[in-house]
Order: structure tokens, then C-alpha cells, then sequence
């Protein structure tokens, strides 16, 4: 799985562009730099754009919130994931936002890249 990060100071968003299906190892490698970079620019935004797929089995999703726990991850933490409804895996998407919505995390599922972000401001005020 390839990504990049980059903060938009405009926006006060952190944009996380992702390829490829990841495995546990990298999506807790990926998590590290998605929250270095958001505490280095003091951000509690982040969208991520996916594509790919996603090959998680239901036991490594389940984990997910306690990897998030041990980052120190806080409340006024928020996610929007933008995804491609269409790709491998990406019922597990769902799944994985009820699960982090169960340990209080919050992170919604978009379609569409503008909504993201406008879900994204409009949690800033």
C-alpha cells in the first residue's frame, strides 16, 4: 500500500491519499504518520482518499480502536473516508465505521470528495 500526507493549511485539513490494500502492518505504520503529521500541524481533521480495496479480516478491523487508543487518538479527533464503492472489501468499510463508532471514534463514509470535506468544516465550528 503506497500514501502520501498532506496538510492544507487553508483548510485546516490534514489529506491522506491512499493506494492499495494494506496489510495490519501497514495500516498501523500508516496510522502513526497520519497522527505525527496531525499533532505536528495541531489538526483534528483528516481525509483520507482510498483506493484499492481493502483486505482487513473482521478480527484485525475489531482491533483498530485499541491501535488508536495506544496513539493517544482523542475525541475531537474526526475522519472522513472517501472510497469507491465498488472496490475489493469495501462492505468492510461500514463495519469498520460501526466499530469505531462502538469506542467512540468518529468517522464517516463518503462517495464524493467535496461532501468529505464540507463534513469536515462544518465539524470546525
Amino acid at each position: 500500500m503506497d500514501w502520501t500526507i498532506e496538510y492544507n493549511e487553508k483548510e485546516k485539513i490534514l489529506f491522506v491519499k491512499t493506494s492499495g490494500a494494506g496489510t495490519w502492518d501497514e495500516n498501523r505504520k500508516l496510522c502513526k504518520e497520519i497522527f505525527a503529521a496531525a499533532r505536528k500541524n495541531r489538526t483534528h481533521r483528516f481525509l483520507v482518499q482510498h483506493s484499492g480495496g481493502i483486505k482487513l479480516s473482521i478480527v484485525e478491523i475489531d482491533r483498530i480502536p485499541d491501535l488508536l487508543e495506544k496513539m493517544d487518538v482523542c475525541a475531537e479527533d474526526r475522519a472522513a473516508l472517501v472510497y469507491d464503492p465498488a472496490s475489493p472489501g469495501s462492505t468492510m468499510l461500514t463495519f469498520l465505521k460501526n466499530v469505531l463508532y462502538l469506542r467512540s471514534y468518529h468517522l464517516q463514509l463518503f462517495t464524493d470528495i467535496d461532501k468529505a470535506v464540507a463534513w469536515l468544516k462544518s465539524e470546525l465550528t
